[in-house]
């Protein structure tokens, strides 16, 4: 019996420990703050309290966010103004940064593509990485690269961005194309070749291959421009 009663002490000393462990500090009342407000998901953040006056201050304190000093989204460095009050009621005001990490499963390069390589989904995959310093809309969904090119070199590990991709051209600059001259029912044709990259729809200036003279012509398909009167 008495075994079985220093066994439950014990049980009871570490379960207490645990909860003073877990309890919360001021810190975790800032990044608290921060993730209510901004209605953020722990999953895909991460939070670190910097130097400001939180590092000398006792668990007993009570710490609440006036505001945020920093008119961005909550994300790199990251600035507050709080209130603490002790255990006497006096108060202070102070500033805390904290740094905002954020993360999300993004489209990243298993291979070097060259610029205007086609896009693989052999050569893709997707991670759990860190946007935080990121400027450009990342890809999230391989199978939304699928069928473009490359707009630039992408390094093996690199973040595939919506500025990284681009639709592939119905017609490129130096391919040739039948010149369509449409007048009512009459239509004639003649070869030429495109001076301009374009997509179905746009204009583009094209050199007729025998007189030699330029004009300008609708992209038809990947094989022919229309010229209308």
């Amino acid at each position: 019996m008495e075994r079985l009663r220093k066994i439950i002490f014990w049980i009871l000393i570490l379960t207490l420990s645990s909860i003073s462990i877990a309890a919360a500090s001021p810190k975790d009342d800032v990044i608290d703050w921060v993730i209510d407000t901004y209605e953020l998901d722990p999953e895909w953040y991460e939070f670190e309290v910097l130097t400001g006056r939180l590092d000398h201050v006792q668990d007993d304190v009570t710490v609440v966010v006036d505001k945020a000093l920093t008119r961005k989204d909550p994300i790199g460095l990251f600035s507050v103004l709080t209130t603490i009050t002790d255990a006497a009621g006096n108060t202070e005001q102070a500033q805390v940064r904290l740094r905002i990490t954020r993360f999300a499963e993004v489209v990243c390069a298993t291979d070097r593509f060259g610029r205007f390589d086609l896009m693989q989904a052999d050569r893709l995959t997707v991670e759990r990485r860190d946007i935080t310093r990121l400027r450009e809309q990342p890809l999230l969904d391989v199978n939304n690269a699928l069928g473009l090119r490359a707009a630039r070199n992408i390094r093996r590990g690199d973040i595939v961005t919506m500025r990284d991709i681009e639709a592939i051209p119905d017609v490129e600059a130096g391919n040739d194309v039948t010149i369509v001259f449409e007048d009512g029912p009459c239509t004639i044709t003649a070869l030429g070749k495109a001076l301009e990259t374009g997509y179905r729809g746009e204009i583009v200036r094209v050199r007729n291959s025998s007189s030699g003279k330029i004009i300008t012509a609708e992209i038809s398909d990947n094989n022919s421009v229309t010229v209308t009167p």
